[in-house]
């Protein structure tokens, strides 16, 4: 990525592209709104997301543009934040909003089920590839990126790991003030591997103040995270009974 130059502008010559996308996820996931709550309420909060979408997008961090797989990851982040802070106007409770918003991004990629990448992901060419992604981020060519290091399999504790030591996530959230919103899209995000019938587990994290997120990566079906207290089933499901009924949960 040597030579690429870092435009402020980025994301905002995108704008029109990246609210396409913005309106294709909440295609996908305003039946969450509409079952619990009603249409006309959905359609406001919504309306409200993209204004605060529009606002986020010049904080989005430049992390290489296409060139960079977790350019998406950070827009996708971006988007469920919006999301939040609409949530969170309407419903004049942060913990119902991170609660809701939690459940809207695993709707979305509960949606993509049936794409089973699991192969994918565990295959070696994979594993060589976040070798060398993992020995890239080390170079931190853009301030806001991921940093991170490879971990190769033990025994048959983990087919390979990876230990984020640095998140873009974290960083756009900090410099945009709602970094106590981090924990819930990177609970949400861990997730997305129980729907790929991955095996995953995560004991630590930076969003909860861990020096590092440890991921580790198997082929076993089960999906292990820990959650913030107020993420856990019994608190979303009391809150929230038509849309948990409605979802794979698996939390």
């Amino acid at each position: 990525m040597n030579g690429i130059k870092h435009p402020t502008d980025y994301y905002i010559s995108r704008k029109e592209k990246l609210l396409k996308q913005f309106k294709k996820i909440v295609k996908v996931v305003s039946w969450q709104l509409e079952i619990e709550f009603s249409s006309n309420f959905a359609r406001k909060v919504f309306a409200k997301a993209e204004k605060e979408f529009v606002k986020i997008i010049p904080n989005i961090p430049y992390i290489g543009g296409a060139k960079n797989p977790f350019t998406q990851t950070v827009v996708l982040s971006a988007i469920s934040l919006s999301f939040y802070l609409s949530l969170r106007t309407f419903l004049k409770n942060k913990i119902l909003a991170k609660q809701l918003t939690f459940m809207l991004v695993r709707g979305f990629m509960q949606g993509g089920k049936g794409k089973k990448k699991k192969l994918w992901l565990l295959s070696k060419l994979n594993k060589i590839r976040f070798h060398k992604l993992a020995k890239r981020s080390q170079e931190r060519e853009f301030p806001d990126d991921y940093v991170f290091d490879f971990l190769k399999g033990k025994d048959e504790a983990f087919d390979f790991g990876l230990n984020y030591t640095e998140c873009a996530v974290c960083k756009m959230n900090d410099q945009i003030g709602e970094e106590d919103f981090t924990e819930v899209i990177c609970a949400a995000g861990c997730m997305h591997n129980d729907f790929e019938e991955m095996g995953f587990k995560r004991t630590k994290s930076l969003a909860s103040g861990d020096d590092h997120c440890d991921f580790r990566f198997s082929e076993k079906r089960t999906t292990k995270i820990a959650l913030p207290k107020y993420l856990k089933r019994s608190k979303i499901k009391k809150n929230f009974p038509k849309v948990f009924s409605s979802l794979k949960s698996s939390m």
